[in-house]
């Protein structure tokens, strides 16, 4: 789950709540942003997503070999 720090229509406390009745869920807060992170924080909103992708697509290759969503990624990726 991904929050703006200052946003007041689905406050970050409220993101916590539901984090903590979520298995294995991922919390994060972007500061200096509000409800449209992805605008008001558009790279640290990409990278944040990146980062879940990568970690999803790794995990997948895991359960999925012969689908290898990483294989995109280059040769020594943290990620691989």
């Amino acid at each position: 789950l991904v929050f703006g720090e200052h946003d007041s229509l689905t406050r970050p406390d409220l993101g916590e709540q539901m984090a903590a009745r979520i298995k294995d869920c991922e919390f994060k807060i972007i500061p200096k942003s509000g409800h449209l992170i992805n605008l008001e924080q558009s790279e640290l909103f990409t990278e944040t997503m990146l980062e879940f992708l990568l970690k999803i697509a790794v995990r997948l290759d895991r359960y999925l070999p012969g689908v290898r969503l990483t294989r995109w990624l280059p040769s020594g990726s943290q990620h691989r």
